[in-house]
């Protein structure tokens, strides 16, 4: 029943002085960046529904695997290193979490990124059934982890290896998440795990601290102590014009001039605070991508984005004061100061949503926490691809709201405006929809299925202040994520199950792990937003802490680059040397084990 398709492929301060461990990593990890960390596509025959023992029904599960290394180092009984995928699809995580293929290269294992039902292309009844409100009730996690369990032994003997092979999961954000549940539920199937920015905690209802919308205003005034000030600013005014324009005046015509909005988009319902949602969500993408090295995981973003943006914000103030001079207004008056400011969140906003790349221009070369890199030039290398996949998100989109516009269940807002095919103005509708999770929740259909777990067992509870944050206050509590999730999905959030399923109650998250479980290491960046609601402290010695100082999210898992700063090689040689490690104890133990019964049976 498993059946594969052709292969596919998917300077800063002075370092320490590599060890060997750390030599080793680096090669692997160049090597699998050169070779395009090669991994062939296969397909497993999945169960609809796990625990209902009357439903024979399936669908079609993707994993990617990369078996180019098993069995190069000359190991007994190869591992298998086993990426639980996470909410999109799974070569977007294969494609920046390179460090699993660099450390299956190092130990001659199997490494294996299997995709969540009900994203990418692994959806129980298609694109379209899978998305209504009767179709998303088999999503959730203690589905997910039986996908995996039930793929995880078909995987070893396809790749011939035996039942006794050791397994350790793996996985950044949700997937880390789901990388320690699998080994907290299933420990007689998964050996270890390494669950990188996973904020367990968060789903059962600890408070995040700091919280993450604080979190990303300590990034921004790390980068520059004025930088909080000018988003502020800049937020502030968006606010104003708002109600200018609510009023009769030209403050919606003034935004969309400024912000470069397709026209008309402002006269929708809701159209306010989707704006401002949308601009608090572009300095999202920032703090959690702020990587040292230019990537597109999130989006097409220069090295060290936040930094980059606080130069923007700065240079495009300046831009925008002379502009209202020349336009005779002057900037005399604090609205005419907040004005200016404007000018610069237009620039992050181009960058990170990359849509009007011309009008970014060269205020802001030379960024960067070390090294140079001319923004403008990056802005136009990358938007001409951007603007394409924003197109054809549009088009899906279109397509997956079908349903929605006939009360079938939601994911938030309708089409929007048509964003021209040049790209020439940013399209609220295709770059951001409006969801339970207020740190987002991506696009596409998914966008509806994450938007259903938030409303469901995984619920997330961010809010703003403008004051430990500069974003509008906005309180985000259960009373208003249920009144959501009701409205949109005809369900509530079953946090009290999160806390049954998973072992923690608010006040220790951590309870169910200390108590039943091992082998888990919990990595967070402090440049993370997330990282405020992830284990800083170990938990146990077996379930250790691992921190990056200068990390954003998961960076421990993307692959080594001669600019990360030291924190991120320390981490990873120590997971690395932790996984070797508890390989070896899990050999031993099912060596002994075997012993015993072979002991027992004479």
């Amino acid at each position: 029943s498993d059946q594969q398709t052709p292969p596919a492929t998917g300077s800063q301060r002075s370092e320490m002085q590599a060890t060997p461990l750390l030599a080793l990593l680096a090669a692997a990890t160049h090597a699998a960046l050169a070779s395009g960390a090669t991994h062939e596509t296969v397909w497993f025959d999945s169960a609809v529904d796990h625990f209902n023992m009357s439903s024979v029904a399936t669908f079609r599960q993707r994993c990617l695997v990369d078996a180019t290394h098993l069995r190069s180092a000359g190991r007994p009984e190869p591992a298998v290193y086993f990426y639980t995928g996470n909410e999109g699809p799974i070569e977007e995580f294969a494609n920046n979490a390179l460090f699993v293929n660099a450390l299956a290269e190092r130990h001659g294992a199997l490494a294996a990124f299997c995709e969540h039902r009900y994203y990418g292309q692994s959806l129980p009844f298609g694109p379209r059934a899978s998305f209504t409100r009767q179709g998303m009730g088999l999503l959730s996690v203690e589905q997910a982890l039986a996908d995996y369990a039930a793929i995880l032994p078909r995987l070893k003997a396809r790749y011939g290896l035996p039942d006794s092979s050791p397994t350790v999961a793996f996985g950044g954000s949700y997937g880390g998440m789901l990388a320690a549940w699998w080994r907290y539920k299933y420990p007689a199937l998964v050996d270890a795990a390494v669950a990188a920015s996973a904020p367990i905690p968060l789903p059962l209802g600890a408070a995040a601290k700091p919280g993450f919308y604080e979190a990303v205003g300590d990034d921004l005034r790390s980068a520059d102590p004025s930088c909080p000030h000018r988003v502020r600013a800049a937020m502030g005014e968006i606010v104003s014009l708002l109600r200018s324009g609510d009023e009769g005046g030209s403050g919606h015509s003034r935004l969309e001039t400024v912000l470069h909005l397709c026209p008309g988009q402002l006269a929708r319902r809701g159209a306010g605070a989707h704006l401002l949602a949308w601009a608090r969500n572009a300095f999202v993408v920032l703090a959690m991508c702020d990587y040292p090295a230019a990537a597109s995981f999130l989006a097409p973003l220069p090295a060290w984005p936040i930094n980059a943006a606080c130069r923007l914000l700065a240079a495009g103030g300046a831009v925008g004061e002379r502009s209202l001079l020349a336009a005779g207004e002057g900037p005399a008056t604090p609205e005419g100061v907040a004005t200016s400011a404007l000018y610069g969140l237009a620039s992050v906003l181009d960058l990170v949503y990359n849509e009007s790349a011309a009008q970014v221009g060269s205020a802001a070369a030379g960024q960067g926490r070390g090294g140079k890199e001319h923004l403008a030039a990056h802005v136009q290398a990358t938007s001409q691809a951007r603007s394409a996949r924003a197109r054809r998100t549009s088009r899906e989109k279109r397509m997956s709201h079908i349903s929605m516009s006939q009360g079938e269940g939601g994911g938030g807002g309708g089409d929007g405006a048509h964003s021209p095919e040049g790209g020439a103005c940013h399209d609220l509708a295709t770059e951001y929809v409006m969801c339970a999770d207020q740190t987002g929740c991506g696009l596409g259909t998914d966008s509806q299925a994450w938007d259903y777990q938030v409303c469901t067992e995984l619920p997330l509870l961010v809010s703003t202040t403008n004051v430990t944050d500069p974003f509008p206050p906005q309180r985000w509590g259960l009373e208003e994520l249920t009144a959501y999730c009701q409205a949109t999905w005809g369900v509530r959030p079953r946090q009290a199950w999160a806390q049954l399923s998973f072992g923690g109650t608010p006040e220790d998250p951590a309870r169910g792990l200390r108590r039943a479980s091992s082998r888990i290491a919990f990595s967070n960046g402090l440049l993370d937003p997330w990282h405020g609601g992830g284990f800083l402290q170990d938990i146990t010695p077996d379930l250790p802490a691992i921190i990056l100082p200068k990390g954003a999210h998961h960076l421990d898992l993307r692959a080594e680059d001669d600019r990360d700063p030291p924190g991120a090689r320390t981490a990873r040689a120590r997971e690395a040397a932790l996984v070797e490690k508890w390989v070896a104890a899990a050999r031993a133990e099912r060596g002994g084990a075997a012993a015993l019964h072979s002991t027992r049976r004479n």
